[in-house]
């Protein structure tokens, strides 16, 4: 038990098993200000365990001439002038607590000990005064750690935690009061608060991170039809990085993870992310979700780019789309501009070929996305017909199921006429339908198709699905099929693809869509 609390220590602090220092209860640290080098506080450590570290913190000096006084010049002037300066002026007072009084970093807390992101142990990471103050302490090598303390508005119970550069200040500590001084007087807090933010790529599973497909269709990103407001739920990210370019862990359960909408070019909405669950080294996984807490709110239309980034950096991904309305035809509808969007969601082909719990093929499934119908709805709303066609090698081999099968007497030109239903575009009252499910059936007998099997698998061969509306030519995709496999195309190939815009997904496969 003792080895393993001396390892654990040694851990938090980043010193070598070979130097054998720790750092006991009573012992004394400096720590001064970045962009104020003159101002000081004495850290005293009182108590330590596995979980925390109790310390107190005094302000020792707020300003050069408290540590290094020099004599000043006497102030040239007449006898009555320099008397007159004398009570007018107020007094200099030495004694530093008539200044700590109500300095929000002095008092008695904790650094807490928290599971680290990686594999590298735990290590000390945050601590909390009160609840308008919270900060980070890391090693940056010799013997030095970086402190970054935040403030907050105490009146906003929340306990996110918005790492603002705007509230931020920079302190290095240490155990020598000279080096400490010399380091914290030597660097730039602009430049040392940048590498506090800025990510490591390379410490995550792969170069660059992907978002999930899903993340960003459905009921993950909604779009209000009354009132324009896009909902938000979850954001499913792929090999985020775990540490910044100096070292330090990112904050993903804090508020590291934002969502950022702009509109020509110009920032209206920000929302942040939280970690959803987290269990373990949750970095460590392929993907995690974050739990979004917020909404865009009442968005007018126009085109948009949504953007995912770590803290203020560049965006690892984006998503252009665009919000449009038109007037409902349902005069006795409750909505009367319906509010919705397009964008890569509708852009393509949701392909459905996972297996089932035994590990055999699932019926061949399409998702076919309904944004763009919208306009060609009757005054109901409604689409009278939605037919679809399956072709391998240009001959017509299976059709999407119905509510009607037909008959063995049917041909397969009256079967053609006589499939497709009514499709509700604004299903309740207040929701648009996003996209229509479809199994797709093969064709047994090209003359009288009186038996029908699902399609289960796909051979090899160039396929094409044709979508009709009301019997009209809408809109067909392509793919071509290797070895019992679709294959990938378009922004779902990662080779080429520019990561700002590949399309990530575990089971599905997104096929172009080539509207007619």
């Amino acid at each position: 038990m003792i080895k393993k609390l001396v390892l654990i220590i040694l851990c938090i602090y980043g010193i070598q098993v070979n130097a054998q220092k720790t750092l006991p209860q009573g012992s004394t640290w400096y720590s001064y200000g970045v962009s104020d080098p003159s101002k000081a506080l004495e850290i005293t450590i009182t108590h330590q365990d596995e979980i925390y570290m109790k310390v107190t913190r005094k302000l020792i000096a707020t300003s050069t001439n408290s540590e290094n006084p020099k004599k000043k010049k006497k102030k040239k002037g007449s006898f009555f002038k320099n008397l007159k300066n004398a009570v007018t002026e107020k007094p200099r007072s030495n004694n530093s607590s008539n200044k700590t009084k109500t300095s929000p970093l002095e008092g008695t807390f904790n650094y807490k000990v928290v599971s680290d992101n990686t594999d590298d142990g735990i290590y000390m990471d945050s601590y909390k005064y009160d609840e308008a103050v919270y900060g980070f302490v890391y090693p940056i090598g010799d013997g030095l750690y970086k402190e970054v303390v935040f403030t907050k508005d105490p009146s906003v119970h929340n306990f996110l935690k918005d790492e603002n550069p705007a509230t931020a200040s920079v302190y290095i500590m240490g155990t020598d009061k000279e080096a400490v001084k010399a380091k914290a007087a030597s660097l730039n807090a602009d430049e040392e608060l940048k590498k506090f933010y800025t990510p490591d790529y390379s410490t995550g599973r792969l170069k660059n991170p992907a978002v999930s497909f899903h993340s960003y269709n459905g009921r993950n990103f909604d779009i209000d039809p009354e009132n324009g407001t896009i909902d938000l739920l979850q954001s499913t990210v792929y090999y985020l990085p775990s540490k910044t370019i100096e070292g330090r862990n990112i904050q993903y359960n804090w508020s590291a993870f934002n969502l950022k909408l702009f509109k020509d070019g110009k920032l209206v909405h920000k929302v942040i992310g939280q970690k959803g669950h987290r269990n373990g080294r949750w970095l460590e996984k392929v993907k995690n979700t974050f739990d979004m807490y917020g909404s865009f709110e009442r968005v007018t239309p126009g085109k948009y780019q949504l953007t995912y980034s770590i803290y203020d950096n560049d965006p690892f991904f984006t998503i252009d789309f665009e919000v449009y309305t038109h007037a409902n035809p349902d005069i006795n509808h409750e909505i009367g501009t319906v509010y919705t969007m397009k964008g890569p969601w509708d852009e393509n082909l949701s392909i459905d070929l996972r297996p089932d719990d035994q590990g055999n093929p699932t019926q061949f499934k399409t998702e076919f996305p309904l944004f763009r119908l919208l306009p060609l709805g009757n005054e109901k709303n409604q689409i009278q017909q939605l037919q679809s066609r399956l072709y391998k090698n240009g001959k017509l081999i299976g059709l999407t199921d119905s509510e009607e099968h037909p008959d063995g007497s049917a041909t397969v030109k009256q079967a053609l006429e006589r499939r497709g239903s009514s499709i509700d575009l604004l299903y309740r009252k207040d929701k648009y339908q996003d996209s229509n499910r479809t199994e797709f059936h093969l064709i047994s007998n090209s003359t009288k198709p009186s038996s029908w099997d699902w399609i289960r698998s796909l051979k090899d061969g160039n396929y094409k699905i044709e979508y009709l509306v009301n019997q009209k030519s809408f809109a067909e995709v392509t793919f071509t099929v290797k070895g019992n496999k679709i294959q990938l195309q378009g922004n779902q190939v990662k080779e080429g693809t520019d990561p700002k815009k590949y399309i990530m997904d575990e089971s599905l496969i997104l096929v172009p869509i080539n509207y007619k």
